[in-house]
């Protein structure tokens, strides 16, 4: 769990990265967002108080396609909560294990997009989608389809059809 100190300190260093002119900010992969909402609000208070407008926000997420992939995300940082972790491991199936992790996820950036821009409906994000295998490559790319028509996402992924 993460406390409150940690939170603040991560809205400090978005705010050092801003002073040194970085044009966005890219998050760790996330499963949940409650942190990451709280560390938005600080951040957005800080940019205010500094009379700054906020940089865009990138969201990391992957979806999580079997034991080992979740093994490997975590590896790279990811905090996967121990509910998500049992709803998504449910059963050894990668088809229903892929599907679930990114409903997951497409409900976790509904939910957070939904609060941020009613708070601040100037608030500027993105999505940054991560491969981390390229032999699954047709499921990241069915993943990244239904995520930008769940999320209405008008911008192109770059991704055009199954390879």
């Amino acid at each position: 769990k993460i406390q409150n100190s940690a939170i603040l300190f991560l809205s400090e260093k978005m705010m050092e990265k801003e002073n040194a002119g970085i044009a966005y900010h890219v998050s760790q992969i996330l499963y949940e967002s409650c942190h990451f909402e709280s560390m938005i609000k600080i951040y957005r208070r800080m940019c205010e108080e500094s009379e700054r407008k906020p940089s865009r926000v990138f969201i990391g997420v992957t979806p999580i396609l079997d034991a080992r992939n979740l093994t490997y995300i975590e590896g790279l940082g990811a905090v996967v909560p121990e509910d998500v972790k049992a709803k998504v491991l449910s059963d050894n199936n990668a088809a229903r294990i892929t599907e679930r992790s990114g409903s997951q996820i497409i409900e976790m950036l509904q939910i957070f997009f939904d609060r941020a821009y009613a708070v601040h409906p100037d608030s500027r994000f993105g999505v940054y989608a991560e491969t981390i295998r390229m032999k699954d490559v047709n499921a990241y790319v069915d993943f990244f389809g239904r995520m930008r028509e769940a999320l209405k996402i008008y911008r192109s992924f770059g991704i055009k059809e199954k390879v």
